[in-house]
């Protein structure tokens, strides 16, 4: 039988709120009443949210620049009142 998880757990488990955890958990596949989460749920769900570092710096990040060349579609013409 596995084991479920209460609000003050999580809150505990993440060192945050009770009130956060309460919306964390929502996040989760959870028991509604009273709301409990499975550690396997947790788990995956801690899985999920988890960056690894070296994996960001890898991602090739694109700014946009006001200097970069635009499209020549790029304006739309004015329109005069009649």
């Amino acid at each position: 039988m596995e084991k479920y998880l209460k609000v003050q757990d999580v809150a505990e488990a993440l060192q945050v709120s009770e009130r956060t955890a309460y919306g964390y958990m929502g996040q989760m596949v959870h028991l509604s009443r009273p709301i409990r989460v499975s550690e396997v749920a947790f788990r995956e769900w801690l899985r999920r949210r988890t960056v690894d570092p070296d994996e960001v710096k890898k991602a090739k990040v694109v700014k946009w620049s006001r200097k970069a060349p635009r499209p020549e579609d790029y304006r739309i013409p004015r329109r005069r009142a009649m």
